[in-house]
Formats: C-alpha cells, sequence, structure tokens
C-alpha cells in the first residue's frame, strides 16, 4: 500500500475517532507547548485578601489546564491611580507579554487606558460594562456584582428586627458608589433606613464606623477596595459594639462578619483561569466571549458571630445558608509588590 494513501487513511480513522475539533484542540496545545514559556501579566489593584484569591487561583489553575511553562510578571497598584497607571504603562511596553489578568477596577481601568491589542481579562470587577467601547474589542472577563436584591433580601430574613444601617463605603471610588445607590434603593424598598458613612482611606475606617455604629442597627459593606483593605478593623468594632457587620463577598464571613449572599473569589479567579484558557489555546478573540457573571446562590453565615448576636437561621433561608467556622487570625493582607 502506498505510503501517502496510509498516512491518509490513518489520519481518516483519527478524525472520526476524535472529531474535528477535538484533534484541532490536540494539535493547538502540541504547538502552544513547543513555543518559549508564555509570560502573563498580572496587575492588583489593592493588596487584600479577596484580590489576592483571585490572582492565585488563576495562577494556580491556568498553570494546571495548560501543563506549560508560564511566567507571571506581578504588579500591585496598592490602591493609588498614579501607580496603577505606571504600572500599567510598564507593562505595556513589555512586548514578552502575551495578555493580561487585571484584578478591581482601579487596575482594569489603568490597563484598558494603554492596551488595546493583546488580550485583557478582567476579574474582581462590579461594572465591567464601563470598559467597553470600539477601542476595547480586545477585553473580557468576569463580574463580581452581587445581585443587590438577594442581598438584601437575604438581611431582611436573617435580621427581622432590623430598622437601620449604615453603609460604609469610598466616594472616591465609582464602582463603590455605584453599588452603594443600588444597595441604598433597595433598603428603601424593603423599608429599612439606612446612613452612608463616607471615607476615602483605609485609616479613616475605624472612626467613622464608630461613630456610625452608635446610630444604627447594622453596617453593611458593598465591594469596595478601600474598606476591604480596613475589614479587620470593622470586623472587631462591630463585634466589640454586637452589631452585625454585612458584607458582599464570602472572606470576611470567616472572619467574623455576620454574611454575605456574596462573591466566591476562588471561583472568580477559576473562571478567569479558563477564559485565559480559551484564548490561548482556541485563539478566541475577547470581544466575542461575553463578560461572565459570578455563581453565588448561597448565604454564608458565620456560626459563632450568629451564636454571639442570639440569631436563629429563619426556615424560610436554611437551604440556602452555609454555616462557617471562625478563623482565628487577622484577614491576610499579603501582595505583590
Amino acid at each position: 500500500m502506498d505510503s501517502r494513501y496510509k498516512m491518509a487513511l490513518a489520519f481518516a480513522i483519527l478524525l472520526s475517532m476524535m472529531g474535528a475539533t477535538a484533534l484541532y484542540q490536540l494539535f493547538i496545545t502540541y504547538h502552544v507547548r513547543r513555543k518559549a514559556p508564555l509570560a502573563i501579566g498580572i496587575l492588583q489593584s489593592g493588596t487584600h485578601s479577596t484580590l489576592t484569591t483571585v490572582r492565585e487561583t488563576f495562577k494556580q489553575e491556568l498553570s494546571r489546564m495548560l501543563g506549560m511553562p508560564i511566567t507571571f510578571v506581578e504588579r500591585n497598584a496598592q490602591g493609588d491611580i498614579t501607580r496603577a497607571h505606571a504600572a500599567a504603562e510598564h507593562m505595556h511596553s513589555d512586548a514578552s507579554l502575551s495578555l493580561f489578568l487585571t484584578i478591581g477596577t482601579l487596575a482594569s481601568q489603568a490597563m484598558a487606558s494603554v492596551e488595546k491589542k493583546r488580550p485583557i481579562i478582567i476579574a474582581a470587577v462590579s461594572y465591567p460594562e464601563t470598559f467597553f467601547s470600539s477601542a476595547n474589542r480586545n477585553i473580557t472577563g468576569i463580574s463580581d456584582l452581587v445581585p443587590m436584591q438577594d442581598e438584601i433580601a437575604a438581611v431582611k430574613a436573617l435580621l427581622p428586627g432590623i430598622h437601620s444601617v449604615g453603609i460604609v463605603y469610598n466616594p472616591a471610588e465609582a464602582n463603590a458608589v455605584k453599588e452603594m445607590h443600588e444597595m441604598a434603593n433597595e433598603l428603601e424598598r424593603v423599608g429599612i433606613t439606612y446612613t452612608k458613612i463616607g471615607v476615602t482611606h483605609e485609616t479613616e475606617v475605624a472612626t467613622a464606623a464608630s461613630v456610625g455604629l452608635s446610630k444604627v442597627d447594622a453596617l453593611i459593606v458593598p465591594t469596595d477596595n478601600t474598606i476591604a483593605s480596613a475589614m479587620p478593623a470593622l470586623i472587631k468594632l462591630c463585634k466589640k459594639a454586637s452589631k452585625p457587620l454585612i458584607v458582599c463577598y464570602n472572606d470576611p464571613v470567616h472572619y467574623g462578619a455576620l454574611m454575605a449572599r456574596g462573591v466566591d473569589y476562588h471561583d472568580n479567579g477559576y473562571q478567569a483561569a479558563h477564559i485565559a484558557a480559551e484564548i490561548i489555546l482556541y485563539a478566541q478573540e475577547p470581544h466575542t466571549m461575553p463578560i461572565r457573571k459570578p455563581r453565588s446562590g448561597k448565604i454564608t453565615v458565620n456560626a459563632q458571630t450568629l451564636a454571639d448576636l442570639d440569631l436563629i437561621i429563619p426556615e424560610s433561608i436554611a437551604s440556602q445558608v452555609v454555616l462557617v467556622d471562625s478563623v482565628s487570625c487577622a484577614l491576610p493582607q499579603e501582595g505583590p509588590s
């Protein structure tokens, strides 16, 4: 039998067994693995546990999926807009970087302003639609927007006697302001009054929250980078005052906040890694990939805080509640320089 005929027959059999798509994936994966180590830029908005969780989960999951050497070039804006733009410019000028992960609104805004060609995957961003225009066809990612109606419904169910809350947020963070307004509207709709407690730096949080706690039944925090950085102090204040702290992401609940119907940032990083893999392996165009929404249907409640506040889980939400134990240490704050 002619050797060319044998090769053609073998190829046809392989196609029928694997399918064209699977064979193409095998070819692309082989091609990617033959290249020099992949380099990915990661720009993080600030230093607190949620953003670091996204970063580390992304790195681990993408490395596992690709099974190839990856160089991660990491920068942290430390909550500073000037530093964020300087880091974005530096990464933009690095031709070795194939794509970028930006974690948080500040980092995403900075990178989107300078990088218009290589893929940008955004994560831990509440309002990703603000990044899209004719000039930003290279952006996709995963949102961390909490369905506010569900969040406040859970608050109302767990704290049926609540009449007033203080909303702690940074007026300088556009995403936090937008989420605060949604929160305020929903609280008003269900008959809970609110007081705005605005702070522009994490060092102001303790003083402002102490004053606010004397006037309200509980504190509630949107997904705000500034307040997240001061979360350990906020948890201690609420514990001392014997008042609930309600948050919009799950991590602080493990450290003493009462509850969240919020985002799992491990999942945020996991989904971001899968988006990156689709771009790397299949040459997917970011503008053809819709922004993904966080997967969250559970209400996370701290068991010890629940007991300390003499509260019980009502039957109406019992099937949705996940009770967690307290972690006896401060919220982790480490991050890359």
